[in-house]
C-alpha cells in the first residue's frame, strides 16, 4: 500500500501541503520550476490540447488566462478523499471513512458543493490560521 495509500495524515496536514507547494504559505516546499514541471502536460501529443490532464500527481485544469486548479481524488474499500487547489488559492481537503459504490458522483457532488461555498465569499482572511488547527 505505500505506493498509493501509505501515507498518514489530516486533511489540515494535506491542506498545508497543498499551500506550501506553491509558496502560498511557508515554507516554500518545491522552487518555481519544480512547481511549474509539476503541472506541466506531459509529453504526449494526445494531451496537449485537452483542457484537463493528469500531471504528476494532480489532475490539472487549464483556465483562461494562464491559470490552473489542481486537485486529487482517491479511494479504496473504506475510504475516499478529494484535495482541491484553486488559482485563486483556495483550497479544500475531505477524508471519509466509507466509499459508496457510486463513489465517483459522491466526489463530483462534493467538489461541485464546496465551488458554490467559495463563491460568496468576498474576501479572505488575511494572516495563517492554520495555528488554530
Amino acid at each position: 500500500m505505500g505506493a498509493h495509500g501509505g501515507l498518514i495524515g489530516s486533511a489540515i496536514d494535506y491542506i498545508r501541503f497543498l499551500t506550501s507547494i506553491d509558496g502560498q504559505r511557508k515554507p516554500l516546499l518545491f522552487q518555481p520550476n519544480t512547481f511549474k514541471e509539476m503541472l506541466a502536460v506531459p509529453n504526449d501529443p494526445a494531451l496537449r490540447d485537452k483542457p484537463v490532464y493528469y500531471a504528476k500527481g494532480f489532475l490539472v485544469r487549464k483556465l483562461a488566462g494562464g491559470g490552473v486548479n489542481f486537485w486529487h481524488t482517491g479511494s479504496l474499500p473504506g475510504t475516499m478523499t478529494i484535495a482541491v487547489r484553486t488559482w485563486s488559492g483556495y483550497s479544500w481537503v475531505a477524508f471519509f471513512n466509507t466509499r459508496p459504490d457510486d463513489h465517483t458522483k459522491v466526489h463530483l457532488d462534493i467538489d461541485r458543493t464546496l465551488w458554490e461555498g467559495i463563491r460568496p465569499i468576498k474576501e479572505k482572511p488575511s494572516g495563517d490560521l492554520f495555528n488554530k488547527y
